[in-house]
């Protein structure tokens, strides 16, 4: 298969375009032969839109030295090239942060959809990363980007600590809870094949 590499960083661009750009010559054609097909657009989009991204995490000692703790992230991710948006989210327990950037979870597309997405979410620097493929099924061309970005999460913590404690109740709790985020999510990538 032939592939075109081009950078994408054009000087004076109206819209911001991934940083490497990949392109099957069959999938220019297709473009070229239709500027309004589905294959086109796709070409031309360069972010996807995140909505309510959601972090928040609870922890729970029920004495001092043992807990029970979770993270929590949901969104979903628009892409206009698609009629439906995933739905993403991932429970973890792995302390003290729950996620630091190095698992891939799945998105939940509609049943019988041909396009996949998977994130991973680093609560360090709040940095959530993002991989989706879909099809222009008719058109017989299929996309695979790449992108992300740090997000300005707005968080609050409330402690509570039992000063009466005694075993069988709740030594103490802490909950982290973050405004809904709901902002573009540039591609880095964009790779196409036909």
């Amino acid at each position: 298969m032939q592939f075109l590499v081009a950078s994408a960083l054009l000087a004076g661009a109206a819209v911001a375009m991934p940083t490497h750009v990949q392109v099957a010559s069959a999938v220019k054609a297709i473009a070229d032969a239709n500027p309004d097909s589905c294959t086109a657009q796709s070409l031309r989009t360069s972010e996807w839109t995140l909505k309510d991204f959601d972090f928040h995490a609870s922890y729970t000692f029920t004495t001092p030295a043992h807990q029970n703790s979770w993270g929590y992230v949901n969104f979903e991710l628009a892409n206009k090239n698609l009629d439906y948006n995933a739905k993403c989210s991932a429970t973890s327990g792995w302390l003290d942060s729950f996620f630091y950037g190095l698992i891939n979870y799945n998105c939940t597309q509609p049943d019988g959809s041909l396009s996949q997405g998977s994130f991973n979410f680093s609560r360090g620097d709040n940095t959530l990363n993002i991989n989706q493929t879909w099809p222009c099924k008719e058109e017989g061309s299929r996309f695979y980007a790449q992108g992300g970005a740090k997000l300005p999460l707005d968080c609050t913590e409330e402690k509570w600590q039992n000063p009466d404690w005694q075993l069988g109740q709740i030594y103490s709790t802490r909950v982290i809870t973050c405004k809904n985020v709901t902002m573009p999510l540039p591609f880095t990538s964009l790779a196409a094949i036909a």
